[in-house]
């Protein structure tokens, strides 16, 4: 290579990294076009591009298949005789019958359960009865397990209404008579709460219900995923000759559910948080420790021998609690209402224990009674 300009120091010191880099700069233009090579990249991501553009066309394959229900089993199910398709909506329109009057049973089963004081939520030996099993199980596992059979009901339920949907347009778009596909406005309305509506709404009483405990955001993680899905579910069945404002709105909705989503996602307690109401509630000798109870109403409350360590008692109405030998070791009282310099007197507390303003900490306990 000639010198690369005036200043080349090739010849003196047999070195030059000017020429070194236009060097390089040559293989590379050889190598990436010369050579085709770049050419040929071009052309396989086009080839690439317009091979994944038809397959998002197709609406027979993942993913749009997904947004076109049905339609893998269109070609079969118009080639049914009369008597087939028949039978078939029959025993679909029956499953669904039966697994929606399961839903509704459960459903109003745990609304009754959901109506149990909140003393339930700590008391370690609350139990329940599951209808269907006939076993005992403890409350606060039912908040969790009572959601999990809905969400399996509702996964198994839709199954079948996406099946019946595609056999009832199947036959010119009408189905045999029935409650999901009766045309009056009271039975689309009853139908669309029934299979949209009703586990949304349950799954939220739920979290209410959890979301003073550990691991309520998780709930309502659960109830929004849930939800957003079944809003999913909605629009992807919906019908050209419906109104275009509601479905409009249930855009809406998914995206302001996918914002809940976000947010309850970006914090660990519960979007739903609130105060436990514990009035007159019987917690003798239970374990508390570092239990949530910030503004909780408690008052006449019993907690003699209750394990309190670490509890957050901030705002919390102790109005004639009991607290009698209450191991309230690293405790925080401060801002508690209604609390007696008697009270905090009968309680084991630490050097670490922090009394509501104006009273003072007694003694502490050498060890918990």
């Amino acid at each position: 290579m000639d010198r690369c300009n005036e200043l080349c120091t090739q010849e003196t010191t047999g070195e030059c990294a000017l020429c070194e880099a236009l060097a390089e700069r040559d293989r590379f233009l050889r190598f990436w076009f010369g050579g085709g090579l770049f050419r040929a990249g071009i052309q396989g991501t086009s080839k690439g591009i317009s091979r994944g553009w038809k397959r998002l066309a197709n609406k027979g394959k993942i993913p749009r298949r997904w947004w076109y229900p049905g339609l893998q089993y269109q070609s079969l199910l118009f080639n049914l005789s009369n008597e087939e398709w028949k039978r078939q909506h029959d025993e679909t329109s029956r499953t669904i019958f039966q697994v929606l009057v399961a839903i509704v049973t459960f459903s109003f089963f745990c609304l009754l359960s959901l109506g149990t004081p909140d003393a339930s939520l700590l008391a370690g030996n609350a139990t329940i009865k599951l209808p269907f099993a006939n076993t005992d199980i403890s409350f606060v596992a039912f908040l969790f397990i009572g959601p999990v059979i809905l969400i399996a009901l509702t996964t198994y339920l839709h199954i079948f209404v996406g099946y019946h949907s595609v056999l009832s347009a199947s036959q010119n778009g009408w189905g045999l008579p029935h409650v999901f596909n009766l045309q009056s406005r009271l039975a689309r309305y009853v139908s669309g709460m029934l299979l949209y509506w009703l586990v949304p709404c349950i799954l939220l009483a739920f979290s209410y219900k959890v979301a003073p405990r550990p691991g309520g955001g998780l709930l309502v993680i659960v109830t929004v995923a849930v939800t957003l899905v079944l809003v999913w579910v909605k629009i992807r069945r919906w019908s050209s000759s419906q109104r275009r404002n509601v479905y409009r709105s249930l855009w809406l909705s998914e995206g302001v559910l996918v914002y809940m989503l976000i947010l309850q996602l970006g914090q660990s307690s519960s979007l739903l948080e609130r105060p436990l109401y514990l009035f007159r509630a019987n917690l003798e000798e239970q374990d508390l420790q570092a239990v949530n109870l910030q503004g909780a109403n408690l008052r006449q409350a019993e907690f003699q021998v209750a394990d309190l360590q670490g509890a957050n008692l901030q705002g919390a109405n102790l109005q004639g609690a009991d607290l009698r030998r209450a191991n309230l070791w690293r405790a925080n009282l401060e801002g508690a209402r209604g609390v007696t310099q008697d009270q905090v007197n009968t309680a084991c507390v630490d050097e670490h224990t922090k009394p509501p303003e104006g009273l003072t900490r007694p003694p502490p306990c050498p060890a918990h009674p």
